[in-house]
C-alpha cells in the first residue's frame, strides 16, 4: 500500500493523539499536546530529510514519485528476528517517560497508516 507524505503525517498524529495522548492527563497532557502539535508543523521537513537519505533511497521504500510504500516496510518489520521484542522510546524531555512499543502497538499504527 501506498501513501503520500502529507498521509503518513496526518496519520502519525491521529495515532499519537488518540492512543498516546489519551494515557496522558494535567500537564503531561498539555506538554505532550503542544509537542504533538510542534512535531505536526516541521513534519513536512523532517519528513523529506529523512526520506531523502540515502539509506532510505537503498532500501527502495519511496517510489519515484514520492509515496511511501508502507506495506513493504510492515512486511519487513514482520519478517525481522527482533519484530516481538518491545521498542523503547524515551519522552521524558515532554515528561512522558519511556514509552513502550509492542507487537500490537505496531499492528495499531500499521492500521493507521492504512486510512
Amino acid at each position: 500500500m501506498l501513501i503520500t507524505k502529507q498521509e503518513l503525517i496526518s496519520r502519525t498524529k491521529s495515532y499519537i493523539s488518540d492512543e498516546m495522548l489519551s494515557l496522558q492527563e494535567g500537564l503531561t497532557l498539555v506538554l505532550s499536546s503542544i509537542a504533538l502539535n510542534l512535531f505536526a508543523m516541521n513534519a513536512t521537513k523532517t519528513v523529506d530529510e529523512y526520506l531523502s537519505s540515502p539509506a532510505i533511497s537503498m532500501l527502495g521504500i519511496v517510489t519515484e514519485d514520492g509515496l511511501i510504500d508502507i506495506e513493504k516496510v510492515y512486511k519487513a518489520y514482520c519478517e525481522s528476528e527482533d519484530t516481538f521484542k518491545p521498542i523503547v522510546v524515551d519522552l521524558e524531555v515532554i515528561g512522558m517517560g519511556k514509552y513502550i512499543f509492542n507487537k500490537e502497538d505496531i499492528e495499531t499504527i500499521y492500521k493507521y497508516l492504512q486510512g
